[in-house]
């Protein structure tokens, strides 16, 4: 039982803390107006950010190794909740 009340605690607090990235990301994107024309002069950024979401799917769901390894996995999933965030906001 405190096993799997760890893994829960620990799952919730991974999502949490992706949920308050990304509200963050939203609402600089959307409030303040330097970062907002940023987005919107730079559009090359949307594209990057996009193909950098589906390089880290891929490399999560086909390489067992990596989506395993520790530091690494926790690096790519936050790597990908920036990037993710990025195109929630600009959308």
């Amino acid at each position: 039982v405190r096993i799997r009340h760890g893994f829960i605690r620990k799952v919730y607090s991974i999502v949490t803390l992706q949920l308050l990235i990304t509200v963050a990301f939203i609402a600089s994107i959307k409030y303040v107006m330097p970062i907002n024309r940023f987005f919107f002069e730079n559009s090359w950024l949307l594209w990057v950010a996009m193909i950098g979401t589906f390089a880290i799917m891929l490399t999560l769901a086909c390489c067992d190794g990596v989506a395993r390894a520790f530091p690494g996995n926790m690096i790519l999933l936050m790597i990908f909740t920036v990037l993710e965030s990025i195109l929630v906001g600009v959308i």
